[in-house]
């Protein structure tokens, strides 16, 4: 009976202090959703920092934010569920053009539905004048000019619905509609 309580107690004790260093571990390497943000919108746009213009108002809509000092530059934050789970992905919006699309969060299958965050689908939308384009239909419809990431249709049809959700936004935003 001693030895059963002497092994529960160094076992206690090796308890403690392991899940003591884990916590103080997680406390020196912990980083919060805001900073993940934060660097991610440093990639979808280079500025130091960022202004939100409006906050989630439509579903899939995460935010907008314009970058400190840029007049006519906005960087959508948008979500939707794609075939891995959801997608996140900030869309920057310059002078009314598409620009850049950068994945902040997807858990799509490699080699197909990753596909989707390459520059050979992406470009295809580079240069849009989101103030002017109209919405995209969905896949495998063939009148929107859009070529689909082959083998990956929930993932390109997410990705449309996105960019679709900006380019809403974005008119609403220029209407001022949106604060």
């Amino acid at each position: 009976m001693k030895d059963m309580i002497k092994t529960v107690t160094v076992l206690c004790v090796i308890s403690l202090i392991a899940g003591a260093l884990l916590g103080l571990v997680n406390e020196i390497t912990f980083i919060s959703d805001e900073e993940i943000l934060n660097s991610k919108l440093k990639t979808a746009y280079a500025a130091e920092a960022f202004t939100p213009v409006q906050t989630a108002s439509e579903e899939g809509l995460l935010g907008v934010y314009s970058p400190d000092g840029a007049d006519g530059v906005y960087v959508y934050y948008v979500t939707d569920e794609g075939y891995g789970g959801e997608i996140k992905l900030l869309v920057t919006v310059e002078n009314n053009l598409l620009t850049k699309i950068v994945k902040v969060e997807a858990g799509e299958t490699a080699g197909l539905g990753d596909n989707a965050f390459k520059d050979k689908f992406l470009s295809q939308f580079y240069g849009t004048d989101i103030s002017t384009a109209e919405t995209y239909p969905a896949f495998p419809d063939k009148t929107s000019g859009v070529d689909a990431v082959s083998g990956a249709t929930i993932t390109s049809n997410a990705m449309l619905r996105m960019i679709n959700l900006v380019i809403v936004s974005h008119k609403a935003i220029l209407q001022g509609e949106a604060a």
